[in-house]
């Protein structure tokens, strides 16, 4: 089944991870350029880490050695501090954890269309 979202014709997956990001990531991420206290995450998606403008000098994500892929934002998502330690890195500001998997798909799936 197929929702039309924002313009774009978006599987139900998509649509719950709009619902997931807008309930739990826009507090801190914007999906303009607006300043919060977090990046945006429009691109997000394959990009590399710790290249947002504004954002280079988050400890945890300073010359970061990898990119934004599913398995890493699975990880991340999941449990940002113990991602950033499994990556050998001390710490993040990251403090939001999606305990679900099935919310974790959704918002990939939804940062996938930005």
């Amino acid at each position: 089944m197929t929702l039309p979202v924002a313009g774009i014709t978006a599987s139900a997956d998509v649509v719950e991870g709009a619902k997931v990001y807008q309930e739990r990531c826009v507090r801190c991420h914007a999906l303009d350029n607006r300043e919060k206290s977090g990046p945006t995450l429009r691109g997000v998606f394959n990009s590399p880490a710790g290249t947002v403008a504004g954002f280079e000098d988050y400890k945890g994500l300073h010359d970061a050695d990898w990119s934004w892929d599913e398995a890493n934002l699975h990880n991340w998502l999941a449990n940002p501090k113990l991602f950033i330690k499994s990556k050998g890195r001390k710490k993040t500001s990251m403090r939001v954890k999606l305990k679900s998997e099935a919310d974790r798909s959704a918002v990939i799936s939804f940062l996938k269309t930005l």
